[in-house]
């Protein structure tokens, strides 16, 4: 195996301190501040934004943990510090404001996965609670008083933003905040940027919360372009999407954003954003325009759970009287407990005054959050009964049209939302409510049912990644053409029904693979290593192997054939066992393309297993891309498949360690220590651990230039073409970045913490 070497990154010189944290009731700790910052700075948001590829592995999180104890050491902090930080609970970050070009690197740093991850050892036996806040010490104009107002701003202007969105649940969700918190409710629907200031200046709204689409996101929906009409240039930096002329999707920066919500001679005390992407520079700038406090998301976060934030957020501000600290703390704890993964998750609070101050009392702000929880159960003392049940839940559900097998044999979810709700603020804890989903495929019927709870310091739950179905029966693997089939769905409190429909969905031929957004990512359960023909491929391929080598003993040993070079891991002969299958491939087995077959179905393709193509001798582009990914899986040599707008190919890891030291997503590739601070990397985030999208483009080039993956062209195979030509080829495919859609890493398919494994596929075309 190559043995890894560590590297330290040298401290550098330090610049005066604009930063400091402030533990709860404790001394303040200056910190240094590198000049090597804003190289750090990036690589830790870009590695947070792909959490996904690292969170669910223990030897990934080792080596971040170890990354993080280097970087809390640079910026001074001692064992000393740390101990007093872990035992505050409450953590305040300052950082001194001046201009958004000066010490953006300290703003847009993962402060909130730094401190809790510097501290989780020292932590041990003081409670999970623990919240980190951000003070921005600015001098903002003098604001006028605010009025008793909440306004609504919901941007979905008409294009992909409207056409993927509806905002129903979140505008109830505001109306019912501004009820408890005894503010006036104003509406502002797709607003432009004058039309927003001038809302704001009208009302001088307490409180702003804002939702839709921030420019990232915009630019995922549209396949990674910018609106078709800019007001100016493209926006470069963290932004949102608002109507522009014509009523059309317009791109505004973070800044101007800001200075909209600020236009007042009062500024709003309290801006919460629900946009992806809003913490580093949005809520932020929001901060330093002069609003009192602003709360917006480190990049990506599950609709559900921040649904669940804000209406638990708002309630506790309401019950505390605007203790700010304590209602986010108690928000943050509730999210906590939805038992969903969280590692690297940001949710982050700025504010315009200091939070946790010294000599409060280091309990202060964790006494404030048990109490909201206590009077909220005080007051929430409605029961729920048989009689009653129908009155007080509501339940709505959005299910999937169109259902593949690939998607259930990996444990996804039959349902986009499935919610469950109270209907009213003083209902208490409801237990034992019956949710029974059965999905019919012929004689076959796979089933869900469980019991679930909705605790008392909630408004309601969202169960739908909790749904799953057993895929035990034969006919879904039969399956050889898609049909339209039902799903039952039944909720029931006692002996009340709340909820029964039968829902008409499409169950896909276990063979069709969706090339959609939401259904690409299953690709990986179509290599299949243990197909017979893959055996036979290697076992073909094992002479080659030795003759490349020039050695009869020589086998398909993966990495462990790595040796120690001068100049680092010599992974020549992973190369000639790849190699070694490609001549298999090409001397033994001739193939010829062949379109796909038919599937009458929208966006979906059908794909031949290895024994398919091999006894059929054809195969398209993704078969035999399928093909070669099979026959490295089969030898233990990691590859991935890329996805053009029109074309897929192989790729292969040349060694495990630099496929481990890409799993944290540090790459030099996105290092930007020159520093713009005006372009940002958000969009760069994965959703999946083996997905990667348009976004990472940029990274996935860094690695085939380092030489640490090789890009195959398979269908090189049909057209005789050596190895040598057909990975200059697979070099060629990425030259353009306009036709590059995804890579799929079927490595971290495996290993992920919901598998992606192979499809119990049998062979579907018996050609010869």
């Amino acid at each position: 195996m190559a043995i890894r070497k560590k590297t330290r990154v040298s401290r550098g010189k330090v610049t005066k301190a604009t930063a400091w944290i402030q533990p709860e009731g404790r001394e303040r700790i200056p910190l240094e501040v590198p000049t090597s910052l804003p190289g750090i700075a990036w690589r830790w948001n870009y590695s947070l934004h792909n959490r996904s590829r690292w969170t669910g592995r223990d030897d990934a999180l080792a080596r971040q943990r170890e990354q993080v104890r280097d970087l809390v050491s640079q910026l001074g902090l001692t064992t000393e510090h740390l101990t007093s930080i872990a035992e505050a609970g409450l953590v305040e970050v300052g950082i001194s404001w001046r201009s958004e070009a000066q010490d953006w690197a300290l703003r847009i740093l993962p402060w909130e996965y730094v401190l809790s991850t510097a501290t989780q050892d020292l932590r041990r036996g003081h409670g999970d609670e623990f919240v980190v806040v951000r003070c921005l010490r600015r001098e903002a104009p003098q604001s006028a008083e605010t009025s008793a107002v909440l306004v609504y701003v919901e941007s979905a202007p008409p294009g992909v933003v409207a056409d993927h969105f509806d905002f129903e649940a979140e505008e109830h969700l505001a109306r019912q905040a501004a009820d408890l918190l005894g503010l006036r409710f104003e509406l502002v629907r797709n607003p432009g940027l004058t039309t927003l200031r001038n809302a704001v200046i009208e009302h001088a709204p307490r409180l702003v919360h804002v939702t839709g689409v921030d420019l990232h996101q915009g630019r995922q929906l549209r396949g990674g372009e910018a609106p078709a009409r800019q007001v100016e240039e493209p926006v470069r930096e963290d932004g949102i999407v608002l109507t522009g002329p014509g009523g059309t999707e317009t791109e505004f920066s973070a800044a101007d954003l800001a200075a909209a919500l600020c236009a007042g001679k009062s500024r709003p005390d309290l801006v919460c954003f629900n946009l992806h992407n809003s913490a580093s520079r949005i809520a932020a700038l929001t901060v330093a325009q002069g609003a009192g406090a602003a709360i917006g998301f480190q990049d990506t976060f599950d609709d559900a759970m921040a649904e669940r934030f804000f209406s638990t957020f708002y309630r506790g501000l309401s019950i505390s009287a605007w203790k700010l600290a304590a209602a986010f703390r108690f928000a943050w704890q509730q999210v906590r407990e939805s038992r969903r993964p969280l590692t690297g998750t940001g949710l982050v609070l700025w504010s315009g005054t200091a939070l946790a101050k010294r000599g409060r009392g280091a309990g202060r702000s964790a006494a404030d959050a048990k109490g909201i929880g206590e009077k909220w159960r005080g007051v929430a003392t409605r029961t729920v009964s048989a009689s009653t049940a129908a009155q007080y839940l509501a339940v709505t559900v959005e299910d999937v049209p169109e259902l593949n097998y690939s998607m259930l044999h990996n444990g996804r979810p039959l349902f986009r939302s499935f919610r469950i709700d109270k209907r009213a603020q003083d209902i208490g804890e409801v237990r034992d409510i019956d949710v029974d989903v059965t999905l019919h495929l012929g004689a076959d019927a796979a089933g869900f049912r469980e019991r679930v709870t909705i605790p008392a310091t909630v408004n309601g739950i969202d169960i739908a990644h909790r749904v799953r179905v057993s895929l035990a029966g034969a006919l879904g693997r039969a399956l050889r053409e898609s049909v339209r089939t039902s799903l039952l769905v039944e909720v029931r409190y006692d002996d009340t029904v709340l909820f029964r429909e039968t829902r008409w969905v499409r169950f896909l031929a276990v063979d069709e693979w969706e090339d959609s957004d939401t259904n690409r990512k299953w690709l990986p359960s179509f290599v299949l290593p243990r197909d017979p023909a893959v055996a036979q491929v290697i076992s073909n391929a094992q002479r080659y192997l030795q003759a490349l080598c020039d050695d009869p003993t020589q086998g398909f040993d993966g990495y462990q054939s790595i040796q120690d070079g001068d100049h680092g891991p010599d992974c020549t002969n992973v190369d000639l066992q790849v190699q070694a299958i490609w001549c298999a491939l090409l001397y033994e087995t001739p193939l010829a393309y062949i379109n796909p077959p038919p599937t009458f179905t929208d966006s979906s393709q059908r794909l031949r297993t290895p024994s398919d193509v091999i006894l059929g001798g054809r195969g398209t582009c993704i078969d035999l891309a399928l093909l070669i990914a099979a026959c490295l899986e089969y030898v233990e040599i990691y590859p991935t498949i890329v996805l053009l707008r029109d074309h897929a190919f192989p790729c292969y890891w040349r060694s495990d360690s630099d496929y481990e030291d890409f799993a944290l997503a540090r790459s030099d590739a996105v290092d930007r220590s020159a520093g713009d601070a005006q372009v940002s990397l958000a969009g760069a985030a994965q959703t999946e651990s083996w997905c990667l999208l348009r976004e990472h483009y940029r990274e996935v080039m860094g690695e085939i230039a380092g030489g640490r993956l090789v890009a195959i062209e398979s269908t090189g195979l049909c057209w005789r073409h050596g190895f040598g030509t057909a990975c200059e080829q697979g070099h060629a495919n990425l030259t353009r970045r306009t036709r590059f859609d995804s890579m799929l890493d079927i490595r971290a398919a495996r290993i992920d913490r919901n598998r992606v494994t192979p499809l119990p596929l049998l062979r579907t075309e018996n050609c010869r």
